[in-house]
């Protein structure tokens, strides 16, 4: 179980009621809808409140009642988004002669569509626990517990509406079989604009219970019979919730109170678009230590899909609210972990929906927070799953991407501006990857260039470096950013270092004094006017790096050779104080003479090559290519 500390959680409500049963929707604006019963508020016993949320988080006004009776109580409501941009609240009222199930339709400015009105036809005896969803080809759909008309048992009901809001067809029952179905069921719409509910069947002392699900086309015609989901048949299962995946399948998610051997678990059985199950039922959660238990899926733009639940892992601490997500395959990505931030609080009943963008939103009850009540708490997730709070750094923007090849740090900077959903200030900048020392960053920002001699257009026209933001709750972002370099005509330097990297580069120096690296690759050397240098300082290779000096002048030039990758040469020498070569390591001619002869150049062919051992059987390696007939002597090389 991962128990980090996390950030960004907020409350829902204002009112200083209790509040629970919480439900949340995505909009297609990119926000989100909250739905909770409230004690008091309306007047009465207890109503149904809603908060809307704009895609940056930002409250939407403020909390409205959804009801209008408050006759008793209205209590446990559903919300789902609809293809207009607007949603629909259903919840349990009072139909006149028991409990009813009624819904609200609202429009994309958060208008009340028409007056409420009752869902069920028929009256008699209570109707309860309803579910709503959105179905792809238009309308809603309407689910409920109803107790049968001579009272024996009870069934679950469904209402489906088009995209005008008016009833298609009349109420009808979903399973088939007699059974005491008197509790939460389950509904989700499917990608081919049929839907599957889901619901749990009691034994008749209530000992045992099974999930059962049908699947309806997009016409409302039952697909094949009721199915039970459950491999495992011991004891209850009971609770459970569904989502429609991207491929045409659907996950169903349920309480069980056999699994881990330990008290409630939470369950998983995946199924294909043929409705075939794919693979066995699957525990969710990690944690087995005491009950697991009230379930909420939601599915995912990868494929996969969020599970949420309560874990009461401890009998004498507090209920955490956990979540663990899951690829399209059905592999865990993660694993659990917690949602809410506060951990002296209980929190239970979740309810969990996929935003436009890809992230997700959690809401959830919890007891005793900020006072003897329940309050609804949420927390927001990006798309890769970090938790969002309102200065939470979600992006970054450049207001340039190039830098010029030799340019000064001074000379040159790019400003960096981090992407929050609501506050976009306090945020500490790291650079985690200046690509190889070229690039420095400031805490408010600002790039700039660290090492000019090492941005060359020809030997890479582009660097990424790695950032990180952090605000001031030590919520963090991190990304790969990708600088250009931008050829420059001229490259002439005077009195410069000119460094190169990996692949072919091309210097030339100015009329001052020059060092050049060639580095890795088969590099053009020019030292111009000047007493240059030219460094070799990675390992020769005469076919991948071999460098050619153009201007090598005995009188004023001289070659500097590290004793790191030329051993035989010695160790006395460094950068800052060079050591002369020794007279015997240095010959003329087409190879080596003795078994020290190490380096050797052939003025016939302008070749210069270190061979390691000599006059040995090894081979020589050339180094650079120069002019020949070259006057050289062992005056020319020093060893760092």
């Amino acid at each position: 179980m991962n128990n980090a500390s996390v950030t960004g959680e907020t409350r829902v409500n204002a009112a200083a009621h209790s509040q629970n049963f919480s439900s949340v929707s995505s909009l297609k604006d990119g926000g989100w809808v909250v739905a909770w019963t409230s004690k008091g508020q309306d007047g009465s016993q207890e109503g149904i409140y809603q908060q809307r949320y704009s895609a940056k988080g930002i409250a939407v006004g403020e909390e409205v009642r959804v009801n209008t009776s408050t006759l008793n109580a209205q209590t446990e409501p559903s919300v789902t988004d609809l293809a207009d941009s607007g949603w629909v609240v259903t919840w349990i009222g009072q139909d006149g002669q028991s409990t009813g199930i009624f819904q609200q339709r609202y429009n994309e400015h958060g208008l009340k569509v028409g007056p409420e009105i009752r869902v069920n036809t028929t009256i008699a005896g209570s109707q309860e626990f309803p579910a709503v969803t959105a179905l792809a080809r238009g309308g809603w759909l309407v689910i409920w517990a109803s107790d049968t008309p001579d009272g024996s048992s009870s069934g679950v009901y469904q209402q489906r509406y088009g995209a005008n809001g008016h009833p298609v067809g009349s109420e009808t029952q979903v399973n088939s079989s007699p059974s005491d179905s008197n509790s939460r069921s389950s509904v989700t719409a499917l990608s081919d604009g049929g839907w599957v509910v889901t619901w749990t069947v009691y034994s008749q002392d209530h000992s045992e219970a099974d999930i059962y699900q049908q699947r309806y086309d997009a016409d409302g015609w039952t697909i094949g019979d009721e199915t039970k989901v459950n491999t495992i048949s011991e004891k209850i299962q009971a609770l459970p919730t569904v989502t429609g995946l991207k491929d045409g399948g659907w996950v169903v998610t349920w309480s069980s109170y056999t699994g881990d051997d330990s008290g409630l678990s939470v369950r998983q059985q995946l199924y294909a678009a043929s409705g075939q199950k794919v693979g066995g039922e699957t525990q969710i959660n990690t944690t087995t230590a005491l009950e697991q238990y009230d379930s909420s899926v939601t599915a995912l733009p990868d494929g996969g899909w969020l599970a949420t639940w309560t874990s009461s892992p401890s009998s004498d601490g507090p209920a955490d609210i956990y979540q663990q997500r899951y690829a399209a395959d059905g592999q865990k990505v993660g694993g659990e972990n917690r949602v809410n931030t506060t951990v002296s609080a209980d929190q239970s009943l979740a309810s969990v929906t996929t935003l436009e963008d890809g992230g997700w939103v959690v809401t959830w009850n919890s007891y005793d927070q900020e006072g003897d009540n329940y309050d609804i708490y949420q927390q927001r997730y990006t798309a890769d799953g970090r938790q969002v709070g309102p200065t939470t750094p979600t992006g970054l923007s450049l207001n340039g991407d190039a830098f010029d090849e030799g340019t000064s740090s001074a000379s040159a900077m790019i400003q960096l501006h981090a992407k929050a959903f609501v506050t976009e200030r306090g945020f500490i900048y790291t650079l985690l990857d200046d690509a190889g020392g070229r690039f420095a960053l400031s805490p408010s920002g600002t790039l700039t260039v660290k090492d000019g001699i090492r941005l060359d257009y020809e030997q890479a026209r582009s660097h990424q470096v790695l950032v990180e933001v952090k605000d001031a709750l030590g919520a963090v972002y991190r990304t790969w950013l990708t600088i250009k370099v931008s050829d420059v005509a001229s490259e002439n330097v005077s009195g410069g270092m000119l460094k190169g990297d990996f692949g072919k580069d091309a210097f030339k120096g100015g009329s001052g004094d020059d060092k050049l690296w060639g580095g890795w690759g088969n590099d053009i050397l020019a030292g111009d006017a000047g007493r240059d240098i030219f460094v070799f300082d990675t390992k020769p290779n005469t076919k991948a790096n071999r460098d050619k000096i153009v201007d090598f002048k005995v009188k004023d030039d001289s070659i500097w050779l590290d004793n790191a990758v030329f051993t035989k040469l010695g160790k006395k020498g460094t950068e800052d104080k060079p050591a002369q070569l020794s007279k015997s390591f240095f010959t003329i001619g087409s190879k080596a003479k003795d078994k020290n002869d190490y380096l050797v150049y052939d003025n016939k062919k302008g070749v210069l090559s270190y061979d390691a051992d000599g006059s040995g059987k090894g081979k020589a390696v050339e180094i650079a290519s120069l002019s020949k007939n070259l006057k050289m002597t062992d005056k020319d090389f020093f060893v760092i």
